[in-house]
């Protein structure tokens, strides 16, 4: 369990203690994390990310399409970006009082 968990994750630290407390296996500590140590070189070997970094980066790229400003007609007035402010008119600016105190 160790050594997959580690190749997945590439933290081999915090598999072992995973593991660890999951099993109550407090006497074999030396051998998981000497497990989690050697699995966590075979990773590189495959691939150059970890499975935290792949899901990082789709999550990312789920923000930025919904940060998107729609691209049809109909989807203009279901959908505001959150980035869009209200917009005051010009003459509504010049009709406000100004703040008390000044």
């Amino acid at each position: 369990m160790v050594g997959f968990l580690t190749g997945i994750t590439r933290s081999p630290f915090t598999s072992s203690i995973l593991v660890i407390e999951m099993t109550n296996s407090h006497n074999i500590i030396f051998h998981l994390m000497l497990t989690a140590l050697l699995a966590n070189l075979i990773p590189p070997l495959a691939t150059k990310h970890s499975f935290y970094e792949y899901l990082k980066e789709q999550y990312l790229d789920e923000v930025v399409k919904k940060e998107t400003w729609p691209t049809t007609p109909a989807q203009n007035s279901t959908q505001i970006p959150i980035s869009a402010s209200p917009q005051v008119p010009k003459s509504e600016k010049q009709n406000r009082a100004p703040p008390p105190g000044n």
